[in-house]
This record gives C-alpha cells, structure tokens and sequence, in this order.
C-alpha cells in the first residue's frame, strides 16, 4: 500500500502541512496526521457537512470514523490513536518544547522526545524515571 508520508532528512513529514509530524494521528485506513492538521479538516468538513457524524480521509477518501452526536467535532481528531511508529521516527533533536513534567516541577529542562502514552513533552531524565517506574 503507498503511503502519503514523506521522509526528510529532518524526519517524516504531515501530508497536510508538509512539516514534521506533530502528535501523529493514525486514521484506520493507515494514513496519518498531526493531531492538529486532522482536527483543522474535520473542522472544515463538519462546516460543510453539518449532519455527517463521520469523516473521510483527505488522502484515500475512505470513511475514517463515525462519531455520535454527544461528541463535539472539536475532539474527533484526539479520538484517533497516535501513531508511534511515527513518534518514534522523529528525531529528538527536532522537538522544540521543554519538559512538561519538569515544568509542573518548576524548572525549565529542554524536551528531547514525546511520551506515547500520554503525549507530553519529556527530557531525558524523565524518559529514565518513567521507564523505571519512579
């Protein structure tokens, strides 16, 4: 199956935007987004298609989702599972964030990857203590 990411030297790419991944979302169809790429096209087709509780995927137009009408379309996009394949290929020297967790501790470290359980920016020193279990 052809795919719709591309690869820089930097790292893969967003079909939509063209930059480096940015929480990858993965579609069911396979293909994959940033979080907030996705959440701006289904905004724009939830104006046009007000009573569609599902979306299309902007590359291969398949149905990727049905929602029901308790769910806003503001939280569709953070539905849909990251891709950590994709997380993982980005390399750690592109992420330009400080530590979320060492933030809320009051300092201010530089990020050096994502956690992909819960998607927050973290240093070095917390990927050590969270993979220990500290």
């Amino acid at each position: 199956m052809a795919t719709a990411i591309t690869h820089t030297d930097d790292g893969p790419t967003c079909p939509i935007c063209m930059g480096l991944f940015n929480v990858p979302r993965q579609l069911p169809c396979a293909h994959t987004f940033c979080q907030s790429c996705l959440q701006s096209y289904i905004t724009s087709k939830a104006i046009e298609h007000e009573k569609k509780m599902c979306i299309e995927c902007p590359v291969c137009r398949k149905t990727a989702g049905h929602f029901t009408q308790n769910k806003p379309t503001s939280e569709w996009a953070s539905s849909f599972p990251v891709d950590t394949v994709i997380q993982c290929m980005i390399p750690k020297s592109k992420v330009d964030r400080v530590c979320d967790a060492c933030t809320a501790e009051g300092s201010s470290v530089t990020a050096t990857g994502f956690c992909v359980v819960c998607e927050e920016a973290i240093c070095d020193v917390m990927i050590v203590l969270r993979s220990t279990g500290n």
